[in-house]
């Protein structure tokens, strides 16, 4: 699907990456290095082995994947997939040889994603309360 952007606040927008797919097998967020490295070093995060971490009581700005005009926004806490003390690990990660963005299971669990095949659509809508269908 096309992806207009991925931003934090309304500070940045990267415009690099154009397409995004959803995809159940995959757990995490994930992007291309370079613009998930951009993304974490803005909002402090660091690099533990492959993860990205955080300290849990920090305020952290929201990201938000920007889809056929409609913002899809995660806060620190809809991305953190585990806590270990202090330090809370996001779920996004870079891959090398990724050329596009994968909203796996952290971008699901907010999202409840409807697949309309015929129309050749995908609908989001918050998974905690429904306020209607917002098609792509």
């Amino acid at each position: 699907m096309s992806l207009d952007s991925v931003q934090l606040r309304q500070e940045l927008s990267l415009t690099l990456t154009r397409f995004a797919i959803v995809d159940s097998g995959t757990s995490l967020l994930l992007g291309p290095d370079p613009e998930v490295q951009v993304l974490m070093d803005l909002i402090g995060a660091r690099k533990i082995l492959r993860a990205w971490v955080v300290q849990c009581a920090a305020k952290l700005p929201s990201i938000s994947f920007v889809l056929g005009g409609k913002a899809f926004t995660f806060d620190v806490e809809d991305l953190i997939v585990r806590r270990s003390g202090h330090l809370c690990t996001l779920g996004i990660q870079g891959a090398a040889d990724v050329p596009f963005w994968i909203l796996g299971d952290v971008f699901m669990r907010k999202y409840y994603v409807q697949f309309d095949w015929g129309k050749k659509r995908l609908g989001f809508a918050r998974s905690s309360a429904s306020k209607g269908d917002n098609f792509v």
